[in-house]
């Protein structure tokens, strides 16, 4: 088996070998939602008003550091969001009094 000629090539390999891993927990598996841009639109009610929260977060989002990950959103398409049902849970009325989260918090 031929190596790869340059990096690229290299670092296009290690990426499809690694494809589907959770780099946060490796021992668990991945489980990315594909939302839309309106889907990521969660809405509450706090203190008796209507709030908008984004639902979970891409690659890019969590770890903007890291600079190869090329998750971007392309308009009218959707994308892998991880912690989608988190971002839920947080913002239900229910959790939020539990942990005592003021309304303008």
């Amino acid at each position: 088996m031929e190596g790869p000629a340059n990096c690229s090539d290299l670092w296009q390999q290690i990426n499809a070998l690694t494809d589907g891993l959770n780099w946060y927990d490796l021992y668990r598996p991945l489980y990315p939602e594909s939302l839309s841009a309106e889907e990521r639109i969660g809405k509450t009610i706090i203190g008796g008003v209507e709030r908008e929260y984004l639902r979970g977060h891409t690659l890019r989002e969590f770890t903007p550091f890291l600079k190869h990950f090329t998750d971007e959103p392309i308009p009218g398409e959707k994308m892998n969001v991880y912690g989608g049902a988190v971002s839920d849970y947080m913002n239900m009325n229910e959790t939020r009094t539990a942990l005592h989260i003021p309304d303008e918090v």
